[in-house]
């Protein structure tokens, strides 16, 4: 008992390193989350200048200099782990005099834990007419909310999707050889291929590409998926603690035996 007052310091690192390994377990065992954000769920930032149009969208026009949030998600509770979040819209940003881009953007910020959701936010091409944005949670929160924001012009937003699970591209190549896809995700280690064939890898535009084998034709699924190394290498640390901790007192008593 008197080794084990003498080593605070150990059994502290030893809590963190259990409180580590139980959360990455406790994330990597959660299921899927998904859903939809219709029109009508969104709050209004700026009801003065919101109008529903004739496609069932919501628009903000922005004349004065400068941009504002226009709109807020429900609240929804989010275990850790990378979110794809996509958005149909329609962008016509004001731009600089230096020919700089306005953006319009989505970010997500928790309610109730500034450490579960820090700087996640994406700009939103004003070249497309839909969007899918990776974002990520990392620590348990019940009050997860999205804001829209608009750089400057018009923004007219439509229906938002939110998955943690698969993104599905359908295929058909002619080529003889290997090809490649770009899939709408940020890349991230731990994307994987978990239906059809190919394999993952980062593209020179920082996105989630796949191969594509000569000839084939049909789906491939990608989905993030907890690397096993990270809970190996948890695993590590947590073994290796805990020999440590246990060494000390044995090498004692081996000492005093042996006198």
């Amino acid at each position: 008992m008197q080794w084990l007052r003498r080593t605070p310091a150990l059994w502290l690192v030893l809590a963190v390193e259990l409180l580590m390994v139980g959360q990455a377990v406790w994330a990597a065992l959660q299921p899927p989350v998904s859903g939809v954000w219709t029109i009508d769920q969104y709050q209004q930032l700026l009801p003065e200048q919101t109008q529903l149009d004739g496609q069932g969208r919501l628009g903000v026009q922005l004349t004065e200099y400068g941009g504002k949030d226009i709109l807020l998600s429900p609240v929804v509770a989010l275990t850790p782990g990378h979110y794809q979040f996509t958005v149909s819209y329609e962008s016509r940003p004001t731009f600089e005099a230096d020919g700089r881009v306005n953006h319009a953007s989505l970010s997500l910020h928790s309610l109730d834990n500034n450490m579960a959701v820090r700087d996640e936010w994406a700009a939103l091409s004003f070249h497309r007419k839909e969007q899918t944005v990776t974002l990520t949670v990392r620590q348990p929160s019940d009050a997860v909310q999205m804001t829209v924001y608009n750089g400057g012009g018009y923004l007219e937003v439509g229906e938002f999707t939110r998955d943690n699970g698969v993104t599905t591209v359908l295929c058909a190549s002619q080529r003889d050889s290997e090809g490649y896809v770009e899939m709408p995700l940020l890349y991230y280690p731990g994307y994987t291929v978990v239906d059809g064939p190919g394999a993952t890898y980062l593209t020179v535009n920082g996105m989630v590409g796949v191969t594509v084998p000569a000839g084939y034709a049909g789906t491939i699924s990608v989905a993030f998926r907890e690397p096993k190394r990270w809970l190996l290498a948890d695993g590590v640390s947590l073994v290796t603690l805990l020999g440590m901790i246990g060494w000390s007192p044995w090498k004692k008593r081996r000492a005093v035996s042996k006198k």
